[in-house]
């Protein structure tokens, strides 16, 4: 299967109309000690594997990378699928800013996303080497008030992205 000819407008709606099928938007907490909590912000693409080529695509325009999930339990419900996957900060950004104009189901996950990349951006975190300028000893915890802002934001992405979307019957 070749890639969608046409504009590249055209190409970006396509890709939307497909991120808001099969797309996730998520923003996972990782705890490394003696350091801050750190969000790590990503975009998600999955299809079965028969179809990886467009994914394939994706990579090409966008960045991240695409892997193979094997399963365990093969049947006419079940098979292999294909995932790409963005995590540069910087790339997620790209990508949901194409995307955006053309989003209707994940377009509330993907203005919440960028609303968070807007907010880290504010909040640098400065990494830090010992006295040689060798060895990496981390980087600058974050406060507490900065932790806060961000885990409101994986809170409004995990009830967003809650079974059923149940958040827009409630909020």
């Amino acid at each position: 299967m070749e890639r969608l000819q046409g504009s590249t407008a055209e190409w970006h709606a396509y890709v939307a109309g497909f991120f808001d099928g099969e797309g996730s938007v998520g923003l996972s907490i990782a705890y490394t000690k003696p350091f801050s909590p750190e969000y790590r912000l990503r975009a998600e693409l999955s299809q079965r594997i028969e179809y990886r080529d467009v994914l394939d695509d994706v990579q090409r325009e966008f960045g991240g990378r695409v892997k193979v999930r094997f399963q365990s339990r093969k049947s006419e419900r079940w098979s292999d699928v294909a995932l790409w996957s963005l995590i540069r900060r910087s790339e997620v950004e790209t990508f949901l800013t194409a995307l955006l104009p053309y989003l209707r189901v994940k377009r509330e996950r993907a203005e919440v996303a960028l609303a968070y990349l807007a907010l880290v951006a504010t909040q640098p975190r400065v990494s830090s080497r010992d006295a040689a300028g060798a060895r990496w000893t981390g980087s600058t915890r974050l406060t507490d008030a900065q932790l806060t802002d961000r885990e409101s934001f994986r809170q409004r992405l995990l009830l967003l992205n809650s079974f059923g979307n149940i958040a827009k019957r409630t909020v």
